[in-house]
């Protein structure tokens, strides 16, 4: 769940930390996004699929209409992420587009949410709290490739990608903007362990374990940094 509070016709600039995790598949693997919002509000729309970033440098929400926002995130200048929040005529559903660069493919999709909690009295509609009900994506941030080997594990989702040993070093996500390291350990033939750290601190941990058909992987992902637990299961694909 999610909230806002926004006063109409706000226009504002503001550092701030933001963050979002998820993962995917054993060779090739897509599944929705696990309906988990975290940090300003945001669902996992705006970092699906991709290594937590600790910090963008700026985020300008515009009131761009009696139903709609517009949020823009920077990081070193660039354009990290935009979404567009639109709340349906009855007031209860909030519809957001949104598109962000990581790595080296432009990532879309959009998002619905019910709404949970009104708005404070006099704000602007988006304001309340929301509970995703549904997550819709490009392939881009649905499509994992994870190998793993007797001595290691491999990844590579959207230009971003590590090749780490079962070694208990760490190893850099590549092209990664949040400069994300990672620990792999092999617990048994079908589960692995990954830790990710940031600033020398450990922000998340995954736990990935096959079925034994083979089909599909079940995680749990662990936020340390928000203090959040999320369970999802990933299909194989053809």
């Amino acid at each position: 769940m999610r909230s806002v509070i926004l006063a109409a016709g706000l226009f504002a600039v503001l550092g701030l930390s933001a963050c979002d995790s998820s993962k995917t598949d054993d060779a090739k693997a897509a599944a929705a996004a696990p309906a988990a919002p975290r940090y300003f509000g945001r669902s996992q729309q705006l970092y699906a699929g991709q290594e937590m970033i600790d910090k963008v440098d700026t985020a300008t929400v515009k009131v761009t209409g009696p139903d709609a926002i517009e949020i823009t995130l920077k990081k070193d200048g660039k354009e990290f992420a935009h979404m567009v929040d639109t709340v349906s005529a009855d007031g209860n559903t909030l519809t957001t587009r949104f598109r962000n660069h990581l790595g080296n493919q432009e990532l879309t999709g959009t998002s619905a949410e019910r709404r949970v909690a009104a708005a404070p009295a006099g704000s602007h509609p988006v304001s309340g709290s929301w509970q995703q009900q549904s997550f819709d994506a490009s392939d881009a941030v649905r499509a994992i490739q994870y190998k793993m080997t007797a001595d290691g594990f491999q990844m590579s989702w959207a230009g971003q990608s590590y090749d780490a040993r079962f070694d208990g070093k760490e190893y850099p996500v590549n092209a990664d903007p949040g400069k994300t390291t990672v620990v792999l350990k092999k617990i048994d033939p079908r589960t692995v362990e990954e830790t990710d750290h940031r600033d020398g601190k450990i922000v998340d941990e995954f736990r990935m374990t096959v079925a034994a058909d083979g089909r599909t992987i079940s995680v749990r992902d662990k936020d340390l940094t928000h203090e959040q637990t999320t369970t999802y299961t990933l299909q194989k694909q053809p």
